[in-house]
């Protein structure tokens, strides 16, 4: 009996994910609880760990596939020592494998792929690597010593280097020629996939309407620089942004306006409200966008706040963000201020029925008591599901919030 090594739910309600590196190789000897797979969900890239000791028989999936729970993802060539479960997600069942009998060449999956785009035959290839496993180099050399093979690479840019690591991903571009050019297609993989698909949902799901105001930062700005050379003083090097009195003002306005606080769950058709909060952090990363989630932001004072985020947001864009923080987020913030944004239409992340949108602060002439004066604005944006909140509730939330910011005292309280 070939043991197998099943995708299991890596986080809340997971029902597939999508390879993005293998770890081990085919042939390859590994130890219980040792990594083998990273996979990315549709909030982050886990790590799954072999449940078990053994030599690796068969890797089911390449790089950019996408897996149901349930799937095998490991096939183990010979009995093995088990080891446990592993805390990550590997969900290990024993049952018949479809390959126990039968010969299979060792390959890795780039391998695999090279060949089967050139249209060589593993079986007919005589392995160099460890264990006879088949390398790029085997099959290299194969295409070299049959020039007239049919090659089926349909226009696909491949690694040909025979030095490259065997694990390397592919790149998955596909170049079309045209009269005017070379035009590059690159599929949408990993976290950029996660996103797309989120996106659509949003999008295509909850009606959006979006309301704009703008907002006198002046007093902030003053306060903030204050409290700022306070904090330097006395914790060199430390830092206190607009963040944490934005986060302020926002929890405040959804104590004051519990239905922003909420979710929408389309199957039953009910507005799920919830008395706890949990603010969504948008945060920029190097793979695309991840919302980071910070619980329970009112119970933390300003400098609190001001850690709990940096924190976050670090971990997000090393992308070592836990299960924990990727999830329960009851309404979210997003700040494009910092990157010099001045206006836009910010996407719910649904379920949620809000999200709001700070822009950057920066000097502008406006009329007060009838003169021309510069004070430091903003605009606020916030989008809201039209379906459970009506254009006068969002407009009085915004005022919740922009009332808060102006007048800065109030989040001291």
């Amino acid at each position: 009996m070939a043991e197998v090594f099943r995708l299991a739910d890596v986080g809340e309600g997971i029902h597939e994910a999508e390879i993005v590196r293998w770890l081990v190789q085919e042939g390859e000897k590994v130890a219980a609880f040792q990594p083998v797979v990273e996979m990315q969900t549709d909030k982050a890239i886990v790590e799954l760990s072999s449940p078990q000791a053994g030599v690796i028989g068969a890797l089911h999936g390449e790089v950019g596939n996408i897996v149901r729970v349930g799937d095998v993802l490991v096939e183990y060539a010979e009995q093995a020592t088990h080891g446990g479960q592993s805390g990550l997600g590997g969900s290990l069942l024993l049952e018949d494998s479809p390959h126990q009998g039968e010969h299979r060449t060792l390959a890795a999956p780039a391998t695999r792929k090279l060949a089967r785009n050139s249209g060589v035959d593993l079986k007919s290839v005589a392995g160099t690597g460890p264990g006879g496993r088949v390398t790029k180099a085997d099959v290299l050399r194969v295409l070299t010593a049959v020039p007239d093979v049919q090659r089926q690479t349909s226009g696909t840019v491949s690694n040909m280097d025979p030095d490259a690591p065997e694990q390397e991903a592919p790149t998955d571009r596909k170049m079309t020629v045209t009269p005017d050019g070379g035009v590059t297609r690159i599929p949408l993989r990993g976290l950029r996939r996660a996103i797309a698909d989120h996106m659509v949902r949003s999008a295509f799901t909850a009606p959006h309407v979006s309301a704009f105001d703008d907002c006198d930062m002046s007093a902030l700005t003053t306060l903030r620089r204050r409290l700022q050379e306070q904090l330097g003083e006395r914790e060199p090097g430390a830092r206190l942004t607009f963040m944490p009195f934005i986060l302020k003002a926002a929890v405040a306005a959804l104590r004051a306006f519990p239905k922003f606080n909420a979710h929408m769950d389309d199957d039953r058709q009910e507005m799920v409200l919830y008395d706890d909060i949990g603010v969504g952090i948008a945060v920029d990363t190097p793979d695309g966008l991840l919302v980071p989630v910070l619980q329970n932001p009112e119970a933390l004072s300003l400098l609190a706040l001001q850690r709990a985020l940096d924190q976050l947001v670090a971990r997000a864009r090393s992308r070592k963000s836990t299960s924990a923080e990727l999830y329960g987020s009851t309404f979210t913030i997003t700040n494009a201020g910092a990157i010099g944004g001045a206006y836009a239409t910010p996407i719910l992340n649904y379920p949620e029925v809000a999200i709001l949108g700070i822009h950057k602060i920066e000097p502008r002439a406006v009329v007060r008591d009838g003169q021309i004066v510069i004070r430091d604005m903003t605009t606020l944006s916030m989008s809201f599901d039209h379906r459970v909140i009506d254009g006068s509730e969002g407009v009085r939330f915004m005022a919740e919030v922009k009332g808060r910011l102006e007048q800065p005292e109030l989040l001291l309280l």
